[in-house]
């Protein structure tokens, strides 16, 4: 499964990885892809589908209502807004991060895809660089 704004650039990987001097194989089409608002069940569990560019123009978070847990990949980490690199949309990140993950709960746990656990509630109080953005 992979976001539905993410082919193109998964498409694109084997020839980004080859212009850096490393060889890969293609990646396999994807099974399904995953629109915002959607629904994908493991187990128990039932996440929905936030699409949140900026970081990527693909990028989305998984979220569990139920369990009050976020994945965030590199949209949002402890104290940090996500990752910035080349083709990262900063008014967009901001944007996403703003309209889909500051609207959880407070006590929602964010797993990001690089750091420690936080939570929706530590992010809103003490990331500076969000803040900054924010203001």
């Amino acid at each position: 499964m992979i976001g539905e704004h993410a082919l193109e650039s998964l498409r694109e990987e084997a020839a980004r990885a080859h212009a850096s001097g490393v060889a890969i194989p293609e990646p396999p089409e994807p099974d399904r892809l995953l629109s915002d608002g959607d629904w994908v069940e493991v187990g128990s569990l039932r996440f929905q589908v936030l699409y949140t560019p900026g970081h990527w123009r693909g990028d989305i978070c998984l979220h569990e209502p139920n369990a009050q847990v976020v994945f965030s990949g590199d949209t949002l980490h402890k104290r940090e807004i996500g990752r910035f690199n080349k083709g990262c949309d900063v008014d967009q990140l901001v944007r996403s991060i703003r309209t889909k993950l500051l609207v959880l709960p407070d006590e929602t746990l964010v797993y990001s895809g690089h750091g420690p656990v936080t939570t929706i509630g530590e992010e809103r109080r003490n990331n500076v660089g969000l803040r900054e953005l924010l203001s």
